[in-house]
């Protein structure tokens, strides 16, 4: 088998290298190339993301080989565009007349997914709006890791009103429209990478099912994507699960009318500045304690020390404090990164002024009340998202 073209026509395999990995098995870290009813296919797949393009370049003989993705993309990089590049399996690679690999190609048995490729690709769909996808930057750092096993948390999940990530117990999303998602759309961890090479923030997309579960397709430049919806428990931020503490629905989990709203460069100056008291091999749990027009930021352990910040504080809310875990608030306050930070907490207490999970529910930061295009962070050390 030998394949000759220019650089350029290669350039995708830059795609496909975003999602090449090893970690699941040695076939989702290679590249397929295969001739089938006369035309030339490189795909690239594993069981959480799989893409093929149809290549039109020249070709002679029949083949059915692997190569490895990190190596040929490499090999690609280091010619000009318009290089000619031949790539024979029984030769190797040749770059312009400069370079010659000697790589190893290898055969493997057949994969069900590149059939099932071949033929979601010739079907017509009725194409969806998937927008904002720069944003999947801001929420990816909080996404759930994937490993040892898949974890049904791990993913970004785009539902009508919004874009949503989470732990067990922190949830964060994005209100924003997205007028076309009339399903849930569930963006798996591992995929992230690719958004981020494609630099998009909008993109059109086809939803279909199957017997053996649902399917995303993507088209980004005749590079067909698709994406398996893994099991996911995150749910909407406006769903009953996250908006109400108990079945009756009448203790409210997180929209609270209740707040404290800081000038977010003077916030941040004092967690800043606490975070060097406290052992980096501790928790890092600190009380918030609500005054008439301050906040004061206590650590009571090994080395106290306390930080006072002025804020507007709601008149129900003075004299009460709340714990929570000061890496947990610095890094919401850092996904809002708004002027100014809106912490909602619920007013409720018990007799000592402090308000817990089972009292007030959870912590909400912001930067504005729930509308269009605000960041918000769930969180309580108690709270389980998707249970």
């Amino acid at each position: 088998m030998k394949i000759t073209c220019n650089k350029t026509d290669l350039n995708f395999i830059g795609v496909f290298n975003a999602v090449a990995s090893d970690k699941e098995d040695i076939r989702s870290a290679m590249t397929k190339i295969k001739v089938e009813d006369g035309k030339l296919y490189f795909s690239q797949s594993s069981s959480k993301i799989q893409m093929f393009k149809e290549m039109d370049c020249n070709f002679e003989g029949e083949c059915n080989i692997y190569i490895n993705t990190n190596l040929l993309y490499n090999l690609i990089n280091t010619a000009s565009d318009e290089t000619e590049i031949t790539i024979d399996t029984e030769a190797g690679i040749k770059i312009g007349n400069r370079a010659n690999y000697q790589v190893k190609f290898e055969e493997m048995a057949e994969d069900y997914y590149f059939e099932a490729m071949l033929d979601y690709s010739k079907r017509t769909f009725n194409k969806k709006e998937l927008k904002g996808i720069k944003k999947f930057n801001k929420l990816k750092k909080f996404v759930q890791e994937e490993m040892p096993t898949n974890s049904p948390l791990s993913f970004i999940a785009i539902f009508e009103n919004s874009m949503a990530t989470g732990t067990q117990n922190r949830y964060v999303f994005i209100n924003q429209e997205n007028s076309d998602v009339q399903t849930s759309l569930f963006i798996p961890k591992s995929t992230l990478n690719l958004f981020s090479y494609l630099g998009k923030d909008e993109m059109d997309f086809n939803v279909f099912d199957e017997e053996s579960g649902r399917y995303y397709m993507l088209n980004f430049n005749e590079i067909y994507i698709f994406i398996p919806e893994l099991k996911c428990l995150l749910p909407n931020p406006y769903s009953d699960t996250l908006r109400y503490m108990d079945a009756e629905k009448t203790k409210i989990a997180y929209e609270h009318d209740t707040k404290v709203i800081f000038d977010t460069n003077l916030i941040k100056k004092a967690l800043n500045t606490l975070k060097y008291v406290i052992p980096s091999n501790m928790e890092g749990y600190i009380t918030c304690e609500m005054n008439e027009g301050f906040v004061k930021f206590v650590n009571k352990v090994d080395s106290p020390a306390e930080e006072i910040v002025e804020a507007e504080v709601d008149p129900n809310l003075i004299g009460k404090r709340f714990t929570t875990r000061l890496p947990t608030l610095m890094e919401s306050i850092e996904l809002v990164g708004e002027s100014k930070i809106v912490i909602c907490i619920s007013k409720n207490s018990d007799e000592t002024g402090l308000i817990t999970f089972e009292e007030g529910g959870a912590i909400r930061i912001t930067n504005e009340d729930i509308s269009v295009n605000s960041v918000c962070s769930i969180f309580n050390e108690t709270i389980v998202v998707g249970n």
